[in-house]
């Protein structure tokens, strides 16, 4: 068992490009159109791993709580991370969370866990499920939900006349799920390149934007 005194702690810098039309955040967090996020990696002494796991909270940092040190006590290594909203949430944007935290995975290197599209390390469900292949797997397997999801609320669109209202906004994120996998698809083939990348988020943000849309209609009745 890891004592407290054998563990190994670790500041965590990660700075990545924001270009936003207003900051909600100010000082060293989001300075000149950059987001600098701190967090702690914790590790015990002499004890290598592949894997790395990370714990987020959107306004609070978490090493000094039990679970990550726990963690680490028995042999993980741990990056507890901070989002830009640290010690204050009055003006927090969880999808700007989901971002940061997407900063960290890039810093952990867990962002071509699986290097193939469709398959993942050769198979269609990988022998070898480490953390970083779970959480890049785990993402293709809930777009596979939101594709299931999506044709079933199309049948009802094309079946309920009810719903008469909501299919072309209901096609149209059909259509936009199938350009996700495609999008998804060429940033695992072209290695995360940047201009696929900024596709494929830019692709989840009009998805947001038609659903918020439905509802906007569906609670004007």
């Amino acid at each position: 068992m890891t004592t407290a005194a054998d563990i190994e702690f670790e500041w965590v810098h990660v700075q990545y490009a924001e270009t936003g039309g207003f900051a909600e955040v100010y000082g060293f967090s989001g300075n000149q159109g950059m987001v600098n996020l701190e967090g702690v990696r914790m590790r015990p002494r002499g004890r290598p791993s592949k894997t790395l796991m990370i714990y987020m909270h959107p306004a609070s940092t978490l090493q000094l709580l039990p679970v990550p040190r726990a963690a680490v006590a028995e042999g993980a290594h741990v990056l507890c991370a901070a989002s830009r909203y640290a010690r204050n949430d009055a003006p927090l944007i969880l999808e700007k969370v989901v971002l940061d935290l997407g900063a960290y995975v890039r810093h952990a290197g867990a962002g071509l866990a699986c290097p193939e599209f469709p398959t993942c390390l050769g198979r269609w469900l990988p022998l070898q499920m480490g953390h970083e292949v779970l959480i890049h797997y785990s993402h293709r397997f809930l777009a596979l939900l939101i594709i299931f999801t999506l044709v079933a609320l199309a049948m009802a669109a094309f079946l309920d006349g009810k719903l008469r209202r909501h299919r072309p906004l209901v096609y149209s994120l059909l259509f936009l799920a199938v350009l996700q996998i495609g999008a998804g698809a060429g940033v695992v083939e072209t290695g995360l390149n940047f201009a696929a990348t900024a596709f494929h988020l830019a692709i989840a943000l009009v998805m947001l934007l038609v659903l918020g849309r439905m509802w906007v209609l569906e609670s004007s009745g």
